[in-house]
């Protein structure tokens, strides 16, 4: 809502029991995505709002289902539910996806859940969404990627700087550095969401101590692969109008829509600012135990690369391993303000630890970089 944003205690929207099961949903909300369109016959919303005589803050909130078209008796959409486009916003990028202002007048609605439960019910499809996020940030990281690659090998400037160039701009430092950087950008941020799925699956997927220590690193991870994921992409997109140059900055070459499209990602399903703030408020809450848990890992994987020759690798993992575990201790030994004002910093170093520790775990599956021992 424009009064509440990301304060959800903030809320005012209210629905009042109709006596027959359903609820009359009263207030207006903003930057709704696919808010309406004529893609489909029915929209449905999911709806916060506060019966009346609840309790204050967000433990007051519920939530509803309410569609722009009340179903018929064989469910077809039937009479318009009171819900008004006020407006769909006009923006920097993602223009395929409509973004409304809606108002509700009374609309019907439907309770989902229990009532004053909307929190729980509103974080569980959150969590999802944040992940789903930082992969919309990672798909853009790789399409910039191989957008620029693509380019820079058709594109010639000047003469070749190496022996037996193709005379293309892939053969200048400076370009293959912001392609490598994408390439990275890309393939950690990747690995990252990729670990926290499978984290969550596995959190489903089994039981006891096992399914809370998978559910506690999927939690962990959660903040990170949406931060560091659209910052990733962001960041990818416009190394990705630089390489093209002034070609980048005209619409021509399709670079500039990727940087306008992924540029609200770091914004919706909560900022990164407020990723990184649960990340050192509640995923730190547990004392540490899955940040540890995490460098445990990072540990592991340095000294398999020291088993298997590759001490440059593994020596500069360490160094990040060991300033990270630094920084967490030193985050845990302070006030809440005081860990939120190095929270991004955090988060990005995580990501970045957490990436070489990727990348040197891709090469040590990797035969042609660790041979396997032969059988005995």
């Amino acid at each position: 809502e424009a009064g509440a944003g990301n304060d959800l205690a903030a809320i005012r929207a209210k629905a009042e029991p109709k006596g027959d099961g359903t609820y009359a949903i009263t207030g207006q909300k903003i930057f709704i995505t696919w808010g309406d369109h004529d893609l489909t016959e029915n929209i449905s919303h999911l709806v916060l709002a506060r019966i009346p005589g609840g309790p204050e803050g967000v433990k007051g909130l519920s939530v509803f289902v309410a569609p722009k078209f009340i179903p018929d008796a064989d469910g077809r959409p039937g009479a318009r539910n009171a819900i008004t486009t006020v407006s769909l916003e006009h923006k920097l990028g993602l223009h395929a996806s409509p973004t409304a202002v809606l108002d509700y007048d009374g609309a019907i609605g439907w309770l989902v859940g229990e009532a004053h439960g909307g929190i729980q019910v509103m974080f569980r499809m959150m969590n999802n969404a944040r992940l789903g996020v930082g992969l919309e940030g990672v798909a853009a990281a790789e399409l910039a990627y191989q957008k620029a690659l693509a380019y820079a090998l058709e594109r010639k400037q000047g003469a070749s700087p190496i022996e037996g160039g193709t005379g293309t701009i892939a053969d200048h430092a400076d370009v293959r550095r912001m392609l490598l950087t994408q390439r990275a950008l890309a393939v950690t941020s990747r690995a990252i969401a990729y670990d926290c799925a499978v984290s969550l699956d596995m959190a489903r997927a089994s039981e006891g101590e096992e399914a809370k220590r998978w559910a506690a690193r999927g939690a962990f991870l959660t903040p990170i692969a949406k931060a560091f994921g659209t910052d990733a992409g962001i960041e990818a997109a416009d190394l990705g109008v630089q390489i093209h140059g002034g070609m980048g900055y005209v619409e021509e070459t399709g670079a500039a829509q990727i940087l306008r499209d992924v540029r609200v990602t770091s914004i919706y399903e909560g900022t990164n600012g407020i990723q990184a703030m649960d990340l050192v408020g509640r995923k730190l809450a547990d004392g540490g135990a899955a940040a540890r848990a995490l460098l445990e890992e990072i540990a592991q994987t340095v000294d398999e690369a020291n088993q298997h020759g590759h001490p440059s690798f593994a020596n500069v993992l360490e160094t990040a391993r060991e300033a990270l575990a630094g920084a967490t201790e030193l985050l845990l030994g302070q006030a809440p303000n005081d860990r939120f004002a190095g929270a991004a910093h955090y988060l990005s170093a995580f990501a970045l630890t957490l990436g070489g520790h990727y990348l040197v775990r891709a090469a040590l599956a990797d035969e042609r970089w660790t041979p396997r021992r032969p059988a005995r």
